[in-house]
């Protein structure tokens, strides 16, 4: 991430969404088949992830390691056959484009571990409280690219920080807010989970816009492969394998089929739509996970989870209008 742009070199993404001059004619290339094509698979990932929390929420049989577990084994049950067909009819290697192994294997290796602090987060906390914390990524991303690319901060940055922050904390459930003597030790691990699944989705972001070229199915079977290398290491090292009841079955192999339409959908749509675009679709997503939660689970939010939901969907939104605003501004330049 931290790479200087040059001439040749593989795309750099600042954290703001936009990748750097000397690469912008080649993302040009990148025409979609229709006019909103790259909206559309925005808008079907983010309903696809929605689904999934929710149908990991009805899991109780196995615990959250293995359920990141079933989830990879049943993408490469579906995709393997495809991939499989794919090397041997066009000759394309599999370890993708030349330079993209590394950045193959490091997103598998993101997604697959924050897919397993994101099912942590779910099964400690209301569903959209963990949903929601998972959205403080967009502040993740402004301090990597402060840290890694030099980028400066602004007043209305540190001030998004703050109302981020502030709005995790109210998930949170403080004590002197709930009349209690103390922080729920579970809810205080839930966020914990939940918070480094956003360091690991800013993360896997930036790294799906550098592998703009790469077919989306290679990422996602990166990610199956290596999710269940280390899923069933850390089952095996914690004893902690328990065959899921015939009741979980269904939810299992059908978190594997969302699964996989989830991630070609993000992978799909970040190879058309910036990152800014991406990032208002996606915010939506936290009022749909609050509806399902609702509908589905009967869960009621409490007041306090609706507050902190509220201040991160306007944080979200707020990043992303004005990465829109910023892109709108430059293309009016260079006219």
């Amino acid at each position: 991430m931290g790479d200087s742009p040059k001439s040749g070199s593989s795309e750099v993404i600042s954290a703001k969404g936009e990748p750097t001059e000397d690469k912008k004619e080649e993302n040009k290339r990148l025409i979609p088949p229709f006019v909103g094509f790259g909206i559309l698979c925005c808008i079907f990932s983010s309903v696809m992830v929605a689904l999934n929390s929710l149908v990991v929420k009805m899991i109780s049989s196995i615990d959250a390691i293995q359920i990141t577990a079933s989830r990879c084994y049943v993408q490469l049950l579906i995709l393997l056959p495809f991939a499989t067909y794919r090397t041997c009819t066009t000759g394309q290697s599999f370890v993708g484009p030349k330079g993209s192994f590394w950045f193959l294997v490091l997103r598998g290796l993101a997604g697959s571990t924050g897919a397993m602090c994101e099912h942590q987060a779910i099964v400690r906390l209301p569903v959209g409280d963990a949903v929601t914390i998972s959205f403080t990524n967009t502040i993740f991303t402004m301090l990597f690219a402060c840290l890694c690319l030099g980028e400066s901060l602004t007043i209305l940055d540190g001030f998004l920080c703050v109302l981020t922050l502030t709005g995790v904390f109210l998930m949170a459930k403080p004590p002197f807010l709930m009349g209690t003597a103390e922080f729920d030790t579970e809810v205080l691990i839930g966020i914990l989970f939940g918070i480094t699944r956003a360091v690991l989705l800013a993360i896997t972001y930036i790294i799906v816009r550098k592998l703009a070229r790469t077919p989306p199915m290679l990422n996602i079977i990166y990610y199956s492969i290596i999710g269940s290398i280390t899923t069933t290491i850390l089952t095996a090292a914690t004893g902690s394998f328990r065959f899921p009841c015939w009741s979980d079955l269904p939810f299992v192999f059908v978190m594997g089929l969302i699964g996989v339409l989830g991630q070609l959908g993000m992978t799909i749509g970040l190879k058309y739509e910036r990152a800014g675009t991406f990032s208002v679709v996606r915010a939506f997503q936290i009022v749909l996970i609050f509806i399902l939660q609702v509908i589905v689970l009967h869960d009621i939010p409490t007041t306090l989870s609706l507050i902190g939901a509220s201040l991160i969907f306007a944080t979200v939104l707020i990043i992303a209008v004005r990465k829109l605003y910023n892109q709108k501004r430059k293309n009016n330049k260079s006219d």
